[in-house]
């Protein structure tokens, strides 16, 4: 079983992931629309 506190990390790193992929395509908006 995975505890709640295992679950919040998970989440936290989940979300911050995210919150970086979103900071490069703004970053690196052209070398994003290139990629696509």
């Amino acid at each position: 079983m995975v505890s709640p506190a295992e679950r919040k990390i998970f989440v936290l790193i989940l979300f911050s992931s995210v919150d970086e992929r979103l900071r490069f395509t703004y970053s690196g908006g052209n070398f994003f629309c290139i990629r696509k």
